[in-house]
């Protein structure tokens, strides 16, 4: 397991396996090579933030939302937990997570 830090809930080893064509070719075909890398990217971080919650005993997997997501450049993600919460994530909030100042 990843994680399990003080405070940090662990993060299964497969929760952000990188999208691969053969399992999501529609994905593929409407966000592109270029797009998939992207999502991979905020998929770890999205792991990391939900083990980051209180309410997150474990994270077991992050997602792509394709249902509430837009192209070209509005992604949903969701994060499942071992306890059956779920967290959501935005792109657009995943790139203000990265720009906050580090303590």
């Amino acid at each position: 397991m990843i994680g399990g830090a003080y405070g940090q809930a662990p993060i299964s080893p497969r929760a952000t396996d990188p999208y691969k064509r053969s399992g999501h070719p529609t994905t593929f075909s409407i966000w592109g090579i270029a797009g998939i890398k992207k999502m991979d990217a905020y998929r770890r971080q999205a792991a990391n933030l939900a083990a980051l919650n209180p309410a997150c005993d474990r994270v077991l997997w992050v997602e792509f939302s394709s249902l509430r997501s837009t192209p070209p450049a509005d992604m949903i993600f969701f994060a499942d937990c071992e306890n059956g919460w779920r967290l959501y994530f935005s792109s657009a909030g995943l790139d203000a997570e990265k720009q906050k100042p580090k303590p």
